[in-house]
């Protein structure tokens, strides 16, 4: 089964689509014989827990992988030095703290569910720099940083977790972009274009899928440094 955590908007919506056209039937993505998405809040413990406790009463096949996408989180951008302590918990809670908890439940479920795997999102400006997104670099690049331990702990049991970290799409929060930024941000792209939802979904797959692939983190960028 490849389930998607937050698959309502952005990145996780294009994907969903791409992986079942037809929401409405039970979809087949490359041999998993289901596409699904589900309400889960990552900043709560017990919500994570709950959710993979009763994994069995929506996946139909219990024995065969697990290919987990986390697309949630959420950006506030701000200067560092005029930044709110208050969007500084949010931030670290919704993208750090919630990749923490849905990886640690992941592999609760799946240690006898070999080949499965887990990707994360991290984001092209934990590696540029962007001014007014210093929290939010903060955090991407944290998430790096973690599927490299988590990599670790995982292969014990023939798991696979992976960050893919991305650039700027035609899909998500570009369209919070000004535009005068946004002229700019494509100039700097070797390519001279966002990325396209088929090529953001051809990545994510890439990513779930190749089975020697663990502990990375693929940049998805356009040729960006």
């Amino acid at each position: 089964m490849l389930l998607i955590f937050g698959a309502n908007g952005g990145v996780g919506k294009a994907v969903f689509k791409n992986a079942a056209p037809d929401p409405g039937r039970n979809a087949r993505w490359h041999g998993v014989q289901r596409v699904t998405r589900d309400l889960c809040e990552l900043e709560s413990e017990a919500s994570v827990e709950n959710f993979f406790d009763r994994l069995g009463d929506i996946d139909t096949a219990p024995a065969a992988p697990l290919y987990v996408l986390n697309a949630t989180g959420v950006c506030v951008n701000g200067i560092a030095r005029k930044y709110a302590d208050d969007d500084l918990r949010k931030m670290v809670a919704s993208n750090l703290e919630g990749s923490f908890r849905l990886a640690k439940h992941f592999h609760r479920v799946t240690k006898s569910r070999p080949g499965s795997s887990l990707l994360l999102l991290s984001s092209v400006v934990a590696t540029t720099g962007v001014a007014g997104a210093a929290a939010y670099g903060m955090v991407k690049a944290g998430i790096s940083g973690l599927v490299r331990s988590l990599s670790k702990e995982f292969s014990l049991h023939k798991l696979r977790v992976n960050c893919l970290e991305l650039g700027y799409f035609d899909v998500g929060m570009i369209d919070k972009v000004p535009i005068d930024l946004s002229v700019c941000l494509k100039a700097e792209i070797p390519l001279g274009r966002w990325g396209t939802e088929t090529e953001l979904y051809e990545a994510v797959e890439f990513c779930l899928r190749c089975g020697y692939l663990t502990g990375s983190t693929v940049r998805v960028n356009g040729g960006l440094a």
